[in-house]
């Protein structure tokens, strides 16, 4: 259950404050109030936080308004409360409600008498009652994606009824380098950060009626997601777009597992899903499912690299070869012909030349490999080959 502006609303310490703009955003989630006399405190927030401000270090705080209103949107605030008094903030400017109206950043006036004290300790209790009940479902997905171990009434609650499911791997790029560039350091900074990301990953999927589990491993956030409620797949590059809105500094790409019906499979299916993320994240594609791998997905399984190298080297060493010593195209032109499923006419068009220039280049190849490759044989281990050196790097290939 998660805490947004719109539930703090219940709290008696709230029911004195009056909410003047941004309507609109009262759903944003709440990760912790912190209150402040300045204008500058992004760098002492995670995001989600809910702003209490004062301005009693400040003169004519009145005049700061509008760059209070940009800080908290720079460091996604959830929302802002200020203080009013005849002597001090007396009341906020027409061009302030727009703005937050337009930013649909949830704005109340605090009347002078309330005691910060009472504000931030219900605010905080609320909080954080609603985070450990979050936390405790995350953690069962994580433990039983990473363990494979629960309790019969927890595997039922995942499994009704032999339900198909499907797990989701949403990898982040980068996040450890964005803690360090945000001095987002300390462990309890760091998981407040994560469960806002799962709140408002979790949140998407709500509005969509998609009843998720979810958990954060690693630097992923990874999906429970039974299938026979919605009937088809939700949009994930919609998901994507929401998640870069949350936080546009971060990029995603998500890998999608086989379905599946047997439950004590879900950490098997887990590999899958992240499998997949890192097949798409090499390819540079937003989504990837295992099931559109083909015979990539074999090569997860391959422990022993070293024996996938043998392979290759055997089959392309000497077109590589000539292509480093020569700095031809016909590696390039090969893995083209290749994917254009051996179409003359279509690889020329791709490679922007003319068919007997395509024919020569071909011919070229069969000499410096030593096959034929009108030879059901040399197309199938050249097509193989050609997958293995993607899969270790060796050069982009598209979708061959």
């Amino acid at each position: 259950m998660s805490t947004s502006c719109r539930s703090l609303l219940q709290l008696s310490v709230m029911k004195n404050c009056k909410l003047v703009a941004g309507e609109k955003g009262l759903d944003r989630l709440v990760t912790w109030p912190y209150y402040s006399e300045l204008i500058e405190f992004g760098s002492w927030l995670t995001g989600g936080e809910l702003i209490i401000f004062s301005g009693i270090s400040l003169v004519e705080p009145r005049q700061h308004l509008e760059r209070l209103v940009s800080e908290c949107i720079r460091v996604s605030a959830s929302g802002l409360l200020v203080f009013v008094h005849e002597n001090h903030i007396s009341k906020i400017d027409p061009d302030i409600l727009v703005l937050c109206d337009k930013l649909s950043l949830p704005l109340f006036e605090v009347p002078w008498e309330t005691k910060v004290i009472h504000l931030t300790k219900q605010i905080s209790q609320f909080v954080m009652s609603r985070q450990l009940s979050a936390t405790a479902s995350y953690n069962i997905l994580r433990d039983l994606l990473l363990n494979n171990t629960a309790q019969p009434e927890i595997l039922r609650e995942f499994n009704k009824e032999n339900e198909t499911y499907q797990i989701v791997y949403m990898g982040i790029k980068n996040l450890e380098i964005y803690f360090k560039e945000n001095k987002i350091l300390h462990e309890s900074d760091i998981g407040s950060f994560k469960l806002y990301m799962l709140r408002n990953a979790e949140k998407w999927f709500e509005a969509k009626q998609y009843p998720v589990k979810l958990s954060f491993i690693d630097t992923a956030v990874v999906l429970f997601i039974p299938v026979q409620y919605h009937g088809k797949a939700p949009a994930f590059s919609a998901f994507i777009g929401h998640m870069q809105k949350f936080n546009g500094l971060l990029s995603y790409f998500i890998g999608l597992s086989r379905q599946s019906q047997d439950i004590h499979l879900i950490r098997d299916k887990y590999l899958e899903a992240r499998r997949a993320a890192e097949f798409a994240q090499a390819r540079e594609l937003p989504v990837c499912s295992y099931a559109e791998l083909g015979f990539s997905h074999l090569l997860f399984h391959f422990s022993n690299k070293k024996i996938l190298e043998e392979y290759y080297e055997d089959i392309l060493s000497a077109l590589t070869c000539y292509t480093r010593e020569n700095n031809s195209d016909l590696l390039d032109t090969l893995i083209c012909y290749l994917r254009s499923d051996c179409n003359l006419n279509i690889a020329a068009k791709e490679l922007f030349i003319h068919e007997n220039t395509l024919r020569y280049r071909l011919k070229r190849i069969e000499e410096v490999l030593s096959l034929n490759l009108k030879s059901y044989t040399a197309i199938t281990e050249l097509n193989n080959a050609i997958k293995i050196g993607a899969f270790l790097g060796k050069f982009e290939t598209g979708s061959i």
